[in-house]
């Protein structure tokens, strides 16, 4: 859960071709947990926050957002609140909060 927190700051659009806003930002959220979950799994697999970066520049072509791959590998190299395996149902969460984000709840008066 405390990931997820940190994760959420990292979902800022960036510029990316699709046809309608909703399109958009389906593929944005996309790309962020699939950049998220990768990191996990190389990084567990032992690669270095390098190969890491190159692979996931090499797996998604000239279409993306360097500022976020790098912030995003820091943070699960970095950071312990992502010292958490990777898993398809970790990736899933991420991009469900993207989509529909948290709102930040008030306390009752």
């Amino acid at each position: 859960m405390r990931c997820f927190i940190v994760a959420a700051a990292l979902f800022m659009p960036f510029a990316a071709s699709a046809t309608t806003p909703g399109e958009q930002k389906t593929h944005d959220c996309m790309f962020r947990s699939l950049v998220i979950n990768n990191a996990l799994q190389w990084r567990d697999n032992g690669l270095t926050p390098q190969d890491t970066f190159a692979r996931t520049k090499n797996a998604f072509g000239a279409d993306v957002d360097e500022a976020f791959m790098k912030k995003a590998i820091n943070l699960v190299y970095f950071d312990q609140r992502f010292a958490i395996p990777a898993s398809d149902e970790l990736q899933s969460q991420l991009f469900m909060e993207c989509l529909h984000p948290t709102p930040a709840f008030q306390p009752l008066k």
